[in-house]
């Protein structure tokens, strides 16, 4: 599993997408060779579950593949 941590910044939403293809490409993975995604679901800001799990879907859908959301406290 890739785990990676990025700061928090005031462009955060707008890099979420190159951080994700640098965790994948980081642990030698194309998006297509994932089983699934997980999305957390929180406890966490409105906006930020919000996002993630919309980023969530975009990414199981594009690639084809499931997504299960996670509750934060048990990731």
């Amino acid at each position: 599993a890739a785990d990676r941590a990025f700061p928090a910044r005031t462009d955060s939403l707008e890099q979420i997408v190159a951080n994700i293809d640098e965790t994948l490409k980081g642990a030698g993975l194309a998006l297509k060779e994932v089983d699934g995604i997980g999305v957390g679901l929180g406890p966490g800001s409105w906006t930020g579950i919000r996002v993630g799990v919309t980023v969530g879907k975009m990414l199981a859908f594009s690639a084809g593949r499931p997504v299960a959301g996670v509750p934060t406290l048990a990731a």
